[in-house]
């Protein structure tokens, strides 16, 4: 056992020692590739993946709504309400609502 340790000791193996150390250290903190980046790169993409989600839902509802908007009722309440267009020989009779109120 005192062998053992006596060999951890000698310069080749303290040197080995000390570049495997530097080389882990390395790895995980500084490398382009380290460990603390993957673990931000990963919180990164499921942000992402949860954005890009709510995204593709929100585009999925635009979609709707301009399927409804093109839709020729709508089309037609529309030029009814906004620019008082009617059909031909149709005759529109304007009536105003009673904003008194009654008692």
């Amino acid at each position: 056992m005192n062998q053992f340790f006596s060999n951890l000791l000698r310069p080749r193996y303290l040197l080995a020692g000390v570049i495997l150390v530097f080389g882990l250290i390395w790895v995980v903190f500084f490398d382009s590739y380290s460990f603390t980046n993957r673990m931000t790169w990963e919180a990164e993409k499921e942000t992402l993946l949860l954005e890009n989600k709510t995204l593709k839902q929100e585009l999925q509802g635009l979609k709707n709504q301009i399927l409804y908007v093109d839709s020729s009722e709508v089309i037609e309440q529309s030029a009814r309400k906004r620019f008082g267009m009617r059909r031909p020989a149709e005759t529109v009779y304007q009536t105003r609502r009673d904003t008194t109120q009654k008692p």
